[in-house]
């Protein structure tokens, strides 16, 4: 018996092995666990391990420039892989395979994830084979050219792809085949992060230009400055900077360049390219170069500590210059023989970022030939893990202010997902603490210590009124750091401290270190409270209860009464959370986007900088031409006027319908002065019309009247509706940006010189007999360009409050 059980086995052993190896999704599964030959994504992630993937893919080189793929998927007609450069459907190139079809068919994907097969591709894709594998998976493997372009439509040019040089991310799917043609996806999977291919391709010689992109693109663990904006992603830099830290006080910075004479980083405290210490390399010194930038000039520096070490310069295979070097964060520079020595400390100050490039000229850089400049401060300690900004571990606070966000903790800052940077301004943590009844929830609020106080409030709406306040105070005289209970009145808008400002809260701790300060303590689940009154002295009072009501988070700060030690009027830059919030919950918090406030700035900006400029500045200055032509039997100048001036008005209305919507009457009630300016505005040009209605004739005795009336209301309204713009500074919030306010500065300018230009030439040319119909050609030009600036200025200020 034991004799034929053997036998049995050893007969049954090849059919075992036979039909293990005639399942194509075996070796699938084996490639994409020997992770040193084959790249690998699955969805979910892990069932390699298992062999039961929805879906996957494998690949490897099997020359410089070919991949062999992979694709597997567990149901489906077709299963299809895409290459976008974002981690999203589309825009990518699609390769898909089914059954169904004798050659891969080649899609591309849009950006409104909207997929077709591609007008026109190169012929990229080669040793074609789809088989069914076990339990009805669909497995699908070919060969491709890591050079392809793809033309999505008749319409748009080739697309040309390199993997060799640019990453993607990938994207899979599975879906069916109808009449021949992709249906749309049942499942897909997405990339978390961008893949490399040339990691599986032995064939690709090294490249120091390919480590600097790979860096810059791994934005999670290297900071990463480009010029041009983007080109990181099409790897063809002119200038970039990427660096992370290696030790708490040193960073590891490389720098690229398209020219091989010399590449500079410089770290100026301000907005320009000077005064700042610069470090530059090239091939041509056998150390780093130390300048410092004064004015529009630079010059080798006097005197440096020794901040620079491991200096190396390579070329890549593009002739770009890659230079890498590692500086420490502390540092002193010296410009000349008669200065002090001036401190840097990288971790605690930030600065701009500068980079250059230009030429070498006995042995020292001369003027850059190109430049950039970062927009913003840079933050260098976002990539630095040694580096723990705002430690509070200190004090009883467990950890750090943003450690442990939407995991054990709900979190909300300003400015928008700076808990994530770890660099807010203003932020609230809470977390319902469940083994303590009677202290309900904790919470901590923090911020700048440039900011007197931080205060959070708890409303049922998302406006200010009505609202509980609990404000984390720095006392101005002392520094001391303490919690104090507010309540925000609605008519008038104040804040007024309760007679108990320790109503309903204990465990009070407050710290003020590195310039950051903090409050920790506990509030009570429910809470009566007690509503000051501003008159009598006397209460009635609100309920208020966390565990089971939503509310609006509000966050606000502003100056303390060095006398009274009580909060002042909040600065504009207040921040709304854009839903109501559950305080049990950990769940991210996103800011009030303020869309119909941003929908009334647009339309009065159009009515007002574009629409009514236009139609007066036309209606005074552009009389001399299009004097050949009548619309509706009118002259042009005065159509043009009377449309523009209609559009103003309808602008208007519709720029009044979402700022009733969203604010109502409050603004007004309140007695701001933007609403009460801007409607002052709208009065006069609601009356505009009809005042042009009963126009008299050009030989009435009350023409000129009528013109010196009407033009004197035209240009108040214009003048009113600017400084109505100005104005929403002393708002809630601000909602023009610091340079839309430098934009709105520009335009009254330019405003102003183009009336004056446009009014001297008049004065000049007054008097002078017209001969002819023809257009003036100084009117004409002055108009024109009155117009691009106009137009240009106009869109500015829009997006200046719709990227607020």
């Amino acid at each position: 018996m034991l004799k034929l059980s053997g036998f049995f086995l050893l007969s049954l052993a090849p059919n075992l092995m036979a039909s293990g190896l005639s399942d194509p999704s075996v070796s699938f599964y084996q490639n994409c666990q020997n992770v040193d030959e084959y790249g690998c994504f699955v969805s979910p992630a892990g069932c390699e391990k298992t062999s039961n993937c929805t879906l996957g893919a494998t690949w490897k080189a099997t020359a410089l420039d070919i991949y062999e793929f992979q694709l597997i998927s567990a149901s489906g007609d077709y299963v299809a892989v895409g290459f976008p450069y974002d981690a999203s459907m589309g825009p990518a190139p699609v390769v898909a395979c089914s059954q169904q079809l004798s050659k891969p068919a080649v899609n591309f994907n849009t950006a409104k994830y909207t997929s077709a097969a591609a007008f026109n591709h190169s012929d990229f894709i080669t040793a074609y084979k789809v088989e069914k594998a076990e339990g009805n998976s669909l497995l699908c493997s070919f060969s491709m050219n890591s050079t392809f372009s793809v033309a999505s439509s008749n319409s748009s040019g080739e697309q040309a792809f390199n993997f060799n040089v640019n990453n993607t991310y990938m994207v899979l799917a599975l879906g069916p085949v109808k009449n021949g043609v992709l249906d749309v996806h049942d499942k897909k999977g997405i990339s978390g992060d961008i893949i490399d291919l040339t990691k599986h391709n032995n064939f690709l010689p090294d490249d120091p230009a390919k480590a600097f992109y790979q860096n810059c693109q791994n934005s999670p663990d290297y900071g990463c400055f480009v010029f041009p904006s983007g080109c990181d992603k099409t790897s063809n830099c002119t200038l970039g900077a990427n660096w992370i830290a290696t030790a708490e006080e040193v960073y590891s910075i490389q720098l690229i360049s398209s020219t091989n004479d010399y590449v500079a980083i410089g770290f100026p405290d301000v907005s320009g390219m000077s005064p700042a210490p610069v470090v530059s390399c090239s091939t041509k010194f056998s150390k780093a170069s130390i300048n410092w930038n004064e004015g529009t000039d630079s010059a080798p520096a006097f005197n440096n500590t020794n901040f620079v070490t491991s200096y190396k310069v390579e070329t890549g295979e593009a002739k770009d210059m890659i230079c890498s070097l590692t500086i420490d964060s502390a540092f002193s520079v010296t410009s000349t023989n008669t200065s002090d020595p001036i401190k840097f400390d990288l971790n605690s100050n930030s600065t701009f970022i500068i980079l250059a490039q230009g030429p070498v000229s006995d042995d020292k850089i001369g003027y850059h030939s190109e430049k950039t400049k970062s927009d913003k401060i840079v933050d260098m300690t976002l990539n630095n893990k040694f580096f723990h900004k705002n430690d509070t571990s200190h004090n009883d606070t467990e950890a750090a202010i943003y450690e442990d966000c939407f995991q054990s903790k709900g979190c909300f800052g300003f400015p928008a997902k700076c808990e994530l940077t770890k660099n807010c301004d203003m932020i609230v943590t809470y977390t319902k603490m469940a083994n303590k009844a009677e202290t309900g929830f904790r919470f901590q609020i923090g911020g700048k210590a440039a900011q007197d106080y931080i205060a959070l409030g708890l409303s049922d709406d998302n406006q200010m009124g009505d609202d509980s306040v609990m404000a984390c105070i720095k006392d101005p005289n002392t520094s001391q750091v303490s919690v104090s209970m507010y309540w925000n009145t609605a008519k008038p808008l104040n804040s007024v401290e309760l007679a108990d400002p320790h109503f309903g809260i204990s465990g009070i701790t407050g710290t003020l270190v590195d310039d950051f300060y903090m409050c920790t303590f506990y509030r009570k689940a429910a809470t009566n409270i007690p509503i000051p009154s501003l008159r009598d002295g006397s209460s009635n009072k609100t309920f208020y209860d966390l565990d089971n009501n939503e509310y609006y988070l509000l966050l606000a700060h502003g100056p303390v009464s060095s006398s009274t030690g009580k909060i002042q009027r909040h600065l504009p830059d207040t921040y709304v959370s854009a839903n109501s919030v559950d305080l049990s919950s950990f769940s991210s918090v996103g800011g009030e986007k303020a869309t119909l406030v941003k929908l009334h700035a647009s339309f009065m900006i159009l009515a007002w900088l574009l629409c009514a400029n236009f139609g007066t500045f036309f209606a005074r200055y552009c009389k001399d031409i299009f004097q050949a032509h009548k619309i509706f039997g009118a002259d042009v100048w005065f159509r043009a006027h009377q449309a523009s001036m209609g559009l103003t008005v309808l602008l208007s209305l519709a720029g009044l319908v979402p700022i009733l919507i969203d604010r109502k009457l409050s603004p007004i009630v309140d007695k701001k002065y933007h609403p009460l300016v801007g409607l002052a505005t709208l009065v006069i040009a609601f009356i505009q019309p009809f005042i042009g209605y009963f126009r008299p004739s050009k030989d009435h005795q009350f023409r000129p009247l009528f013109k010196l009336f009407h033009t004197f209301l035209g240009y108040s309204c214009i003048m009113l509706a600017i400084s109505s713009i100005f104005l929403t500074n002393e708002l809630e919030k601000k909602y023009l940006t610091n340079w839309g306010t430098y934009l709105m500065i520009a335009f009254s300018v330019w405003l102003g010189v183009s009336h004056l230009s446009m009014s001297s030439y008049r004065l000049v040319k007054e008097g002078e007999a017209q001969t002819t119909l023809a257009d003036n050609p100084v009117v004409r030009s002055g108009f024109l360009v009155f117009v691009i600036g106009l137009l240009g200025l106009s869109i500015a200020v829009i997006m200046s409050v719709l990227l607020n």
